[in-house]
């Protein structure tokens, strides 16, 4: 699956934000309510890949833990709220 670049345009006039695909699809991951081990496995990389991954998304987005992250996606417009999968 091919996932392209985000940009996240901020509130306020703030200078828009940028993830790349990595990042697009760890908070994809997330949004699907996947574990850091779930989405190292499905992208093929290390658990502290994701966590740094996590942390570049948190710095991004202006958040300070994890669990900000999908809210303020969500405030943005980025995501619709979680869909999270059966099983």
């Amino acid at each position: 699956m091919a996932y392209r670049n985000l940009v996240i345009v901020t509130l306020h006039g703030e200078a828009p934000v940028h993830l790349s695909r990595q990042e697009t699809q760890v908070l994809l991951g997330l949004n699907k309510g996947r574990s850091t081990k779930q989405i190292a496995y499905q992208m093929g990389i290390k658990s502290c890949t994701v966590r740094t991954y996590v942390s570049t998304i948190k710095n991004k987005l202006g958040v300070i833990t994890r669990e900000s992250i999908l809210p303020r996606a969500i405030q943005l417009g980025l995501l619709e709220p979680p869909m999270f999968e059966k099983g």
